[in-house]
């Protein structure tokens, strides 16, 4: 956990030092500048904006107050947290809020950040949702975003290790993951307990297991029947192939094709109506299923 938090910081350091710098300019306006942090599961996001609590909480004479996304169901709740003096709020995982929330209530606290010598909303989300960017949203052109981009290869190479050949044998365990922080800290920790490069995968495998069996079993039968179907098939299968390997007819799996692709199990790499091959979208879900 140390490392992670370690490498969170090195990696994330030019992030860091350009959302501050924002922040002690916007202090001094009228109005401040609200930010929002975003970036996949496992890239930083949440130790970023603890290190800016912390260094807005020793540094500044501003009331700073830190809030878990997860148990705010209300703007209420991020109303009562600011003082009569002016308030810098961070707020980990934003999208919480804005499932639960009207439009009304975010249009309420839109207003209260918006006010003279408001506060200061500082906030992560995995993605920019649509009520950040939808014309006439509560919050649409709130927020100034920073993105946390994906690891590159010289910093893989700071993570799992510095030789080519222990670099290597991560990269084809990294193939399954997404370029994070954390994915990298796992790989590398595989490796540690891997007796060869043939055990890896296993222990991959065997890392995620409990994660994506929980995920499977609430899959609908009929979405678990089609993802068996495609497991293994580097191709993708078009409509009448999956119909062959489930047995079941073109209207039986059809609706569950479109929903799977709204929820983003699986891809098709076709606009077309016909012929599009399917895949499934999380390529470590798919070697757990192989």
């Amino acid at each position: 956990m140390a490392n992670s938090f370690n490498n969170a910081l090195i990696l994330n350091q030019a992030a860091f030092s350009a959302i501050l710098q924002q922040l002690e300019r916007g202090w001094k306006g009228e109005t401040g500048q609200s930010h929002l942090i975003v970036g996949e599961h496992g890239s930083g996001k949440t130790t970023l904006l603890m290190r800016l609590y912390h260094e807005m909480l020793s540094s500044s004479n501003l009331q700073v107050v830190w809030l878990d996304g997860r148990k705010v169901f209300s703007s209420e709740t991020i109303v009562k947290s600011i003082s009569s003096k002016r308030t810098v709020v961070f707020l980990d995982d934003i999208q919480y809020y804005l499932q639960r929330t009207s439009s009304e209530q975010q249009y309420y606290l839109r207003g209260i950040l918006s006010a003279k010598d408001g506060p200061i909303l500082i906030a992560t989300a995995p993605v920019v949702s649509s009520q950040l960017t939808s014309y006439g949203a509560a919050f649409y052109d709130a927020f100034r975003i920073t993105y946390l981009k994906s690891l590159s290869n010289e910093e893989l190479h700071s993570i799992i290790g510095e030789s080519e050949p222990r670099f290597n044998r991560g990269c084809r365990l990294m193939k399954f993951l997404p370029k994070t922080i954390r994915a990298a800290i796992m790989v590398r920790d595989i490796m540690k307990r891997s007796h060869s490069s043939a055990d890896d995968v296993r222990l991959l495998k065997e890392s995620v297991s409990s994660l994506y069996r929980t995920r499977f079993d609430a899959l609908p039968s009929q979405q678990q029947r089609i993802l068996i179907a495609l497991a293994g098939e580097t191709e993708g299968l078009k409509l009448s192939g999956i119909r062959e390997k489930t047995g079941q007819s073109a209207s039986a799996i059809s609706p569950y094709l479109t929903q799977m692709i709204e929820n983003g199990i699986i891809t098709r790499d076709s606009t077309s109506q016909r012929g599009g091959a399917y895949r499934i979208s999380d390529l470590l879900l798919e070697l757990w299923l192989q």
